[in-house]
C-alpha cells in the first residue's frame, strides 16, 4: 500500500585502515550490512510480504556496503556499492500496512494518524582513502564518489477512518521524488545521480585502554538530474476489492508530477567503542548512532594471544547479541536478537580481509 518493496543487500566498513608493511601492496574486501526493524522481523519489511508477528514501532532502516580494494603505505582505493533506506512511520501506519497485506479484519470507526517518510538509495562508487598514525594514535579519512541509480525520498500524510473490516477511508497528502513512481505508477524515466561521501576514523591506545570512534556519511550528497517529483493530495473515494473483498490501495491524486534536480542528503552514522584491558580480558562499551536510532552495547573481550581477539557484546537497546572475532587480517562479527535468521528484527554482518602481495 504505502511502503516502498526494498531489496535488501547482504553486503563495509567505510574507514579502516589496512595496515600493511611500508614496501607491500594489499587487496582487501570489506563488507558491513546493519538492518533493524521495530514493526516486525527485518526480512518480512524487506520482502514487502509483512508476514510476521507486527510491534509497536515507528523506524525500520538498514544500511549495507561492499567495498573491494587495494592499499599502499598510507593509502587505499576501492570500488563500493552501497545500499541505504530509511522509514520512519506512526504504528498506526504500520498497522494499516500489515493489516491490508495479511487480510486482517479492521475495526469499524477507527481513526488512524498515517505518516511515512522514507529515504533509499542503491549507488555504486569509487573510494580514496589516507591513514596517518602519530604516536599511540591512528587517524583515517575516506572520500567516495557515488553513482546512484536508484532513488526514493519524501513522505506521505494523512488519515484514514475504517469504515468496515475490510474497508478503509483515506485522505493524505504526498511530496516525493523517485526513481520509479512504485505509489502511483507514473510512468518516468529513472534519473542520473551523482554525488560524494566522506567519512574518518579515530583510533587510539593508552595504556589499558582502546578508544575508537568512526563516522560514516559525515557528509553524504546526491545530486539528482531531472528527478520525478510528485507533490499531490489523495484519496480512496474510488475503490477497487481483490478477490476477499478487501480494498486495494489505487487512489485518485490531484497535483502536480514534475521533474527537479533536487539534493538527497543521507544519514550521518557514529559508532564510538573503548575497551578497558585486564591482562588477557577486557571490559567492552559500544554506542551506534543512525540519526533516526541510537544503539547502546556492553560487553566482555578475550585475548587469545596478540594477533587473536573474541569480542562478545550485549546490545542493550536491540536485545540482540553480537559475537566478534578478530586477528591481523581477518574481522568477522555478527549481530541478531534470535537464532532464527528469518525472525530477526537487529540484524548485522561485518567482515573484512586484507592480504599482502
Amino acid at each position: 500500500m504505502i511502503f516502498t518493496k526494498a531489496k535488501l543487500l547482504v553486503l563495509p566498513i567505510a574507514c579502516v585502515p589496512v595496515v600493511v608493511n611500508a614496501d607491500d601492496f594489499a587487496g582487501y574486501v570489506s563488507l558491513e550490512s546493519f538492518s533493524y526493524s521495530e514493526p516486525m522481523a527485518v526480512k518480512a519489511v524487506v520482502n514487502d510480504k509483512w508476514d510476521a508477528t507486527l510491534h509497536p514501532g515507528e523506524v525500520a532502516f538498514s544500511t549495507d556496503r561492499i567495498e573491494f580494494g587495494v592499499a599502499w603505505q598510507q593509502w587505499s582505493l576501492g570500488v563500493l556499492r552501497r545500499y541505504d533506506y530509511y522509514y520512519e512511520f506512526t504504528p498506526d501506519t504500520a498497522y494499516l500496512k500489515y493489516s491490508v497485506e495479511n487480510h486482517q479484519d479492521l475495526i469499524s470507526g477507527q481513526q488512524l494518524d498515517i505518516y511515512l517518510s522514507a529515504n533509499m538509495l542503491i549507488a555504486n562508487g569509487l573510494s580514496l582513502g589516507f591513514t596517518q598514525t602519530v604516536h599511540n594514535a591512528s587517524f583515517a579519512i575516506k572520500a567516495s564518489y557515488l553513482r546512484a541509480k536508484d532513488l526514493t525520498s519524501g513522505w506521505l500524510a494523512g488519515n484514514a477512518t475504517v469504515v468496515a473490516d475490510n474497508d478503509y477511508d483515506l485522505n493524505f497528502d504526498v511530496d516525493y521524488y523517485y526513481s520509479e513512481d512504485r505509489l502511483f505508477d507514473r510512468e518516468v524515466a529513472a534519473p542520473d545521480g551523482n554525488g560524494f561521501t566522506l567519512d574518518f576514523n579515530i583510533d587510539w591506545h593508552l595504556q589499558n585502554w582502546d578508544f575508537n570512534l568512526d563516522v560514516k556519511d559525515l557528509l553524504a550528497r546526491i545530486y539528482w538530474k531531472d528527478a520525478p517529483r510528485t507533490i499531490a493530495v489523495g484519496n480512496t473515494d474510488t475503490k477497487n476489492y481483490d478477490e476477499n473483498g478487501f480494498l486495494i490501495f489505487d487512489p485518485a491524486i490531484s497535483g502536480i508530477e514534475t521533474n527537479q534536480d533536487y539534493t538527497q542528503t543521507l544519514p550521518r552514522k557514529i559508532h564510538f567503542s573503548t575497551a578497558r584491558h585486564w591482562d588477557d580480558y577486557s571490559m567492552l562499551f559500544e554506542f551506534q548512532d543512525f540519526e533516526i536510532k541510537q544503539f547502546y552495547s556492553i560487553g566482555a573481550g578475550f585475548d587469545k594471544n596478540d594477533n587473536e581477539h573474541i569480542n562478545v557484546f550485549y546490545n542493550i537497546t536491540a536485545q540482540a547479541l553480537k559475537f566478534d572475532y578478530r586477528n591481523q587480517w581477518l574481522t568477522f562479527s555478527v549481530t541478531s536478537d534470535q537464532l532464527q535468521i528469518d525472525e530477526a528484527r537487529t540484524f548485522g554482518l561485518e567482515l573484512a580481509v586484507a592480504v599482502s602481495f
